[in-house]
């Protein structure tokens, strides 16, 4: 598993949601330009986040094992205008947290994602807003 290859299956969970009807808002990711709020009245942004791995196994190269981390985060934004917003910005945003947490993708090369912490945040009006942070780990060879 590749850094590029675990951040586009982990985005690809999300876009199949909304493809799906699982998730009924708009969607972006970080590395996009625009702002889905100038269609949307519900969206969320998908980030993708690498941390410091763990220490690799010792070897040759192309057989080190490196573990490397990651944060997933999830940010749920609802438009004031059609409601307070607080409550609703919550609701999308433990939808798509639940899409994650605690779930393994890919079974051959495996990404596992920890407990999610959800917390509201305040937003530029006029949008209500909460975020997901969502911790996983998978491995790399080198």
């Amino acid at each position: 598993m590749t850094p590029t290859l675990a951040a586009e299956l982990i985005q690809r969970v999300a876009a199949d949601a909304v493809s799906a009807g699982s998730l009924r808002c708009g969607l972006a990711f970080a590395d996009e330009i625009g702002d889905p709020g100038e269609r949307y009245d519900e969206w969320i942004r998908v980030s993708v986040v690498g941390l410091d791995p763990r220490t690799p196994t010792h070897g040759a190269r192309g057989g080190r094992v490196v573990q490397q981390r990651g944060a997933l985060f999830v940010q749920a934004f609802v438009s004031r205008a059609v409601s307070d917003g607080a409550g609703r910005s919550r609701a999308l945003c433990q939808a798509a947290r639940d899409l994650y947490q605690g779930t393994t993708l890919n079974d051959s090369d495996p990404i596992t994602f920890g407990a999610a912490t959800v917390a509201p945040v305040p937003g530029p009006d006029p949008w209500s807003m909460h975020s997901a942070s969502i911790p996983f780990t998978y491995l790399e060879t080198l």
